[in-house]
């Protein structure tokens, strides 16, 4: 991956990083994924990555992870961006497993984590469906406050708090 620090196994960001508490934690999943006649998403995303002020991990295909990377880089480059490969359409991390995620995340102390990009599909028995679904039923397992970024996803938008 091009211009990319290895933070540590499976883990990367664009400058570097300092872990410090946050309050808010975002995880974006496959944000370019689906973009055929998404103007208002694309712009929404770029708002959002730009505007918030606390760590953004991104889960990323592993075969797209460059041009996510020069999109980032061109468009919303901002201090401690983190990025995890995953496997192609899913949003399994390839050289780490969740726990390792979820570690990462619990080490910057947030009170909230805000979810955006992947699809989002309405709760089933078993929780949300969609990569961001998928990833927002693992994350549930460690945190409580998670909030899907209106706007900000693939699918249909059902509710904002979980």
């Amino acid at each position: 991956m091009k211009g990319l620090n290895k933070v540590r196994k499976g883990i990367y960001s664009l400058d570097g990083f300092e872990i410090q508490p946050a309050e808010e934690f975002a995880v974006v999943v496959h944000p370019f994924y689906d973009l055929h006649g998404k103007k208002n998403y694309l712009k929404n995303l770029y708002n959002f990555l730009n505007d918030f002020k606390g760590p953004v991990l991104t889960l990323e295909e592993y075969n797209v992870m460059d041009e996510t990377i020069g999109r980032y880089r061109r468009n919303c480059h901002a201090p401690d961006r983190f990025f995890v490969k995953t496997w192609d359409s899913f949003p399994e991390p390839k050289e780490i497993g969740w726990r390792t995620v979820r570690n990462f995340i619990k080490e910057f102390k947030p009170k909230k984590i805000r979810a955006a990009g992947g699809y989002y599909d309405c709760c089933d028995e078993y929780g949300y469906s969609g990569c961001l679904g998928d990833t927002i039923n693992i994350l549930k397992r460690d945190f409580e406050d998670i909030e899907a970024v209106e706007g900000c996803i693939f699918g249909s938008f059902v509710n904002s708090n979980h």
